[in-house]
């Protein structure tokens, strides 16, 4: 992923890496340093670096991906960004995360850039933080909020995700084992089971121990 990134980036191209949260957030900081070690200031300018998801509260709350990122080392230094919080309210924050991927997408896809995606899978199948069964799944929009069990979820939706060129997922643990099984083996609805999103993506690497 990092030799990826840093070859278009030599290459004088715009990248827009979407990173997760969650187990992969050391996936994300190693990736980051790795990077950094392979490309110069300037080029390093022409990488921005989003979400694919994030918990709704207060800039910085503990559940944040965002904050947890940073507290784990993810060096945002030199490089565009485009945190999901910004102190607004939900619908606030949705419709302008909405509005900026699709300018950050379309200006990638329109200079031959490269839309680079880091993402789990979870347990039920999700991907970045649409559930199953959420409204993200059916939502017109580049992002969709929804309340869910655990957290308020803001997240890319299928029209977004299926603008990713390259996609590496990350599945580790016996836990992951019957998703990963079902999205190997079965084609069934993103409604049902949203990895499935990644069958759309023309480049889609899955790492696991568990396949």
């Amino acid at each position: 992923m990092a030799a990826r990134i840093a070859l278009a980036l030599n290459a004088g191209k715009r990248v827009l890496w979407l990173v997760c949260g969650g187990s992969n957030i050391p996936v994300a900081v190693e990736t980051m340093d790795a990077v950094r070690s392979r490309v110069g200031k300037e080029e390093l300018s022409r990488l921005t670096v989003a979400l694919t998801d994030e918990r709704y509260g207060p800039v910085g709350h503990k559940d944040s991906n965002w904050e947890q990122l940073t507290e784990r080392g993810f060096d945002f230094t030199g490089i565009a960004t485009a945190p999901v919080l910004v102190g607004r309210s939900l619908d606030t924050t949705v419709s302008e995360y909405a509005m900026r991927m699709k300018e950050l997408m379309e200006a990638a896809i329109a200079s031959g850039g490269l839309i680079i995606g880091l993402f789990g899978i979870g347990v039920d199948g999700h991907i970045a933080g649409a559930l199953p069964g959420s409204p993200a799944l059916d939502d017109p929009r580049y992002v969709s909020g929804y309340s869910a069990q655990d957290f308020v979820r803001i997240t890319l939706t299928p029209v977004a995700l299926k603008k990713v060129g390259v996609a590496y997922a990350f599945a580790f643990g016996a836990s992951k084992k019957i998703a990963l099984g079902s999205l190997i083996s079965k084609d069934l609805p993103i409604v049902e089971q949203p990895s499935q999103i990644l069958k759309s993506i023309s480049e889609a690497f899955l790492c696991s121990d568990q396949v």
